[in-house]
């Protein structure tokens, strides 16, 4: 009884974690729709704008469209046009938020997504990039979410990818996402890239 008891209450704490966390996400919300990048984000070697639009996709895609009003995840969505977009990560937290929403064209995402994908079986973090776990861990799990039967090839080749680009220590090495880095691997990005590949492997076996 004492161990319901505590699970009882374990979930109230983190129900009440989750809405004091929600209500921050709505409070920063713009104005226009989409949430500011802060820290290092602002930094990366892609447009201000388009991380904008990423950091937006993202907390779109935690809030669950449930949380905003009605018009400003309107407005947020109209943010998210991109006739350019640099970054694997842009297609991917929009095929993942295009899963979910009907007004978004989700198969053709996903086929763009697809026709990023390098010859060694990867994704850069900016497409034109050299393949890096970072991007190929993003694009697996968007992939693996929206269709894994449909992208078990493009999977299997990332997959494999990610296998033999290992270090022996059981990290990746990947380079940094800030225009200072000079594509040289960082603590920061060796972190990211690892965690996202650890991810995508993951979801390509459930």
């Amino acid at each position: 009884k004492a161990s319901g008891h505590a699970k009882t209450g374990d979930r109230r704490e983190a129900t009440a974690w989750r809405n004091l966390f929600v209500d921050a996400l709505v409070k920063n919300q713009q104005e226009e729709g989409g949430w500011k990048p802060c820290g290092q984000l602002p930094a990366q070697k892609r447009s201000l704008e388009e991380t904008t639009q990423v950091t937006t996709a993202w907390t779109l895609l935690a809030l669950d469209g449930n949380q905003t009003t009605a018009n400003r995840e309107q407005k947020a969505l109209a943010m998210l046009q991109n006739t350019s977009p640099a970054s694997t990560e842009w297609w991917a937290v929009n095929l993942l938020l295009a899963a979910q929403r009907s007004e978004m064209n989700a198969s053709a995402l996903c086929d763009a997504l697809i026709e990023k994908q390098q010859a060694d079986g990867g994704w850069g973090w900016l497409t034109s990039d050299p393949s890096d776990a970072l991007a190929t861990g993003m694009a697996i799990y968007a992939l693996s979410q929206y269709d894994a039967e449909q992208n078990k090839s493009a999977i299997s080749k990332a997959v494999a990818f990610l296998t033999t680009s290992q270090s022996p220590d059981g990290s990746w090495k990947v380079p940094g996402t800030k225009k200072t880095t000079r594509n040289q691997p960082t603590p920061t990005s060796n972190y990211w890239g690892t965690a996202w590949a650890v991810i995508g492997l993951l979801e390509s076996e459930s």
